[in-house]
């Protein structure tokens, strides 16, 4: 089914350009991070000092969920993140018991983030994984870099 194969690419890096390190407290922020229903979730966003950081794990948290609800066919409400002892996210057990294996028997996604963009990918029976990897004169400076992401 190809609407469990999924492949999403988000540019942060114009969300709130130029914006002080508090913007965060925008009434946008804060409705896009009550989207995500797991407290530990959000107060994880907040541990990162740098507002590109947080953005990048608001974004990759919420692509997360959109990932499991859209891949799955399952209501916001239902889709339940839990994390590895590595910090890689999961859909919880409870929310897998509520999709049909037949289509899906082995969904899983992966998500990545660096510079300015956040990266999704899921699948439906095979073991999927994506990174990606900012220039290094971005890195070093922090600041754009020319191009867009090569293969995704």
């Amino acid at each position: 089914d190809d609407t469990s194969r999924l492949r999403w690419a988000v540019d942060v890096g114009r969300w709130f350009e130029g914006a002080k390190e508090d913007s965060w407290k925008t009434h946008e922020w804060r409705f896009l991070e009550s989207l995500i229903l797991e407290e530990e979730e959000r107060a994880a966003i907040h541990r990162y000092a740098k507002l590109q950081d947080r953005k990048r794990a608001l974004i990759s948290r919420l692509l997360v969920r959109r990932c499991c609800a859209v891949a799955l066919g399952l209501d916001h409400s239902e889709v339940a993140i839990e994390r590895t002892k590595g910090k890689k996210p999961f859909l919880a057990y409870a929310a897998r018991c509520k999709i049909d294996d037949e289509d899906c028997p082995n969904f899983n996604f992966n998500v990545s983030h660096e510079g300015h963009f956040v990266v999704l990918a899921s699948e439906p029976r095979c073991l999927v994984g994506v990174d990606v990897a900012a220039p290094d004169q971005f890195r070093r400076a922090g600041t754009p870099a020319e191009g867009k992401p090569q293969d995704l």
